[in-house]
């Protein structure tokens, strides 16, 4: 049964009435769930959705998109989440390149999915709390209408279970396929804690993490509680509210937390885990500061592979900035100064892009892009991005390593590093700020001394002010390929 849907399953028939799931004030248990997963696979079956077809939804973070994820595993159909705010320019793209087999939208979004759909003849159909719609098919009415039995399972384990969407730095959407196997097994790699209370999510549900975080916790047995917004005082609240035991975030969104000034219970907490981007020694010495009580952990991990390395509290401070050791079920070498992986977690491939497939995959092994080094002990520490990577006067700099440098500089509001193509030099170390209104820029001088003792290679030479900084929408990284293209073009 290594298929998603049986780890809901599982659940209901280990604690039916126990709480899984909550968003605001809305909650549901293991059994409400199972039962609610269902229906709507009923309704999908009904609505003429079939093992294999894929399924593009496009919505805000719902309880009842959690259900249609799972109804969409038990079936066997391909689960597709798109970000809800998503422009109709962005749904058009990503229907073109993944042509979809049907759409589902929740109303506030209906105007946009509709003309898209109807542009590129797909069925089309929508979740609504009300009867009427003006789409055919109401699949959250049909969901709560339906009196039939349990749906036969469709799935199994070789079977796509689903595509996430990532542009990396070039803005390119890419559909990664992860299997049903790949994606349980995902969720049984978790530490596990000695704790039934939850896990507080700040993940969106078109993001890969956010389905991980449900499908880890919920092979636990224990709840997990979602926020409309990954605020500081929401995740806090949350955290007081349901009493939670764990908390992940990315480096960004900690440092909220941490500079968050209302105060709210936290001593329920037995974990703070952060991963995603580069978790500094300061992060962590904060960390353990404001949680006195919580233990640590640092994840690195994709969409593409799940997590690939983890370092554990012990041995966070005494090996500052590692990532760590390869988890349960991985395999990391270091190629050309480059990290690879392999296990039974990774993706199959870009949809129906076969060349990027081939760029990142050798013979079994992915290529996370991410230049690497490895101690004596097996730890390893990420030293920047291959295509990120500066080289200045024969000189390598990377950006990831200065952009934390940059956190507090004075009159602005977000800030970046970028290499520029320069005649002398081949690139020049360059910093892309956001100004905040009404102040003035620092001068490179002062922005130099502000990065402190830093080797002068590395040094900027150039300062760009730019509109925006563009990131990623989930995690917040640093789009270098969008940037640098922004500036070029300015």
């Amino acid at each position: 049964m290594r298929t998603v849907d049986s780890i809901l399953e599982l659940a209901a028939a280990a604690n039916p009435l126990g709480l899984a799931l909550t968003l605001g004030e809305e909650s549901a248990t293991f059994g409400q769930l199972q039962d609610e997963a269902n229906r709507y696979a009923a309704s999908l079956q009904a609505w003429g959705v079939g093992k294999g077809d894929v399924v593009l939804l496009r919505g805000r973070i719902a309880i009842r998109n959690v259900t249609l994820h799972f109804a969409m595993a038990r079936i066997g159909a391909v689960f597709a989440p798109l970000d809800a705010g998503s422009s109709a320019a962005e749904l058009k793209q990503i229907v073109d390149y993944v042509c979809p087999r049907f759409i589902v939208s929740d109303e506030a979004g209906l105007d946009v999915a509709e003309q898209i759909a109807a542009g590129a003849g797909i069925p089309l159909a929508v979740l609504s709390d009300t009867d009427g719609s003006s789409v055919g098919t109401n699949l959250a009415k049909a969901a709560r209408e339906y009196r039939g039995g349990a749906v036969e399972r469709r799935s199994a384990p070789t079977d796509l279970h689903a595509m996430y969407f990532t542009s990396g730095s070039t803005g390119r959407p890419k559909a990664v396929m992860v299997s049903h196997q790949a994606s349980w097994l995902r969720a049984q790699v978790a530490q596990s804690l000695n704790s039934s209370r939850g896990m507080v999510c700040m993940f969106p549900l078109f993001h890969m993490a956010g389905w991980l975080v449900i499908t880890q916790t919920w092979a636990q047995g224990r709840p997990v509680h979602l926020v409309a917004r990954a605020d500081a005082d929401t995740l806090l609240g949350e955290v007081q509210k349901w009493q939670a035991s764990t908390l992940y975030a990315i480096p960004a969104v900690w440092r909220r937390i941490l500079d968050c000034p209302n105060r709210y219970d936290t001593s329920s907490l037995l974990a703070v885990d952060a991963g995603t981007s580069y978790v500094g020694q300061d992060l962590i010495e904060a960390l353990r500061v404001r949680f006195p009580g919580a233990r640590n952990l640092v994840a690195y991990g994709s969409t593409e592979m799940g997590m690939g390395l983890q370092i554990a509290h012990d041995d966070i401070l005494r090996k500052p900035g590692s990532v760590g050791r390869p988890g349960p079920t991985v395999e990391a070498r270091i190629v050309n100064g480059e990290l690879q992986l392999r296990g039974p977690t990774m993706m199959q491939g870009y949809y129906r892009l076969e060349a990027e497939t081939a760029e990142v995959m050798d013979d079994g092994w992915y290529r996370t892009g991410d230049l690497a080094e490895c101690d004596e002990e097996g730890f390893y520490t990420i030293t920047g991005r291959w295509r990120e990577i500066i080289r200045s006067g024969g000189k390598t700099i990377s950006p990831a390593e200065l952009d934390p440098l940059l956190k507090g500089l004075p009159g602005i509001a977000d800030a970046a590093v970028v290499g520029l193509p320069d005649a002398d030099w081949g690139e020049t170390v360059s910093v892309a700020v956001v100004a905040v209104a009404g102040q003035s820029l620092p001068s490179l001088d002062d922005v130099r001394a502000h990065l402190g003792d830093v080797s002068a290679y590395k040094l900027p030479r150039r300062i760009v002010e730019v509109p925006e900084i563009p990131r990623t929408a989930a995690t917040g990284q640093v789009r270098r390929g969008p940037l640098r293209e922004m500036i070029l073009a300015s």
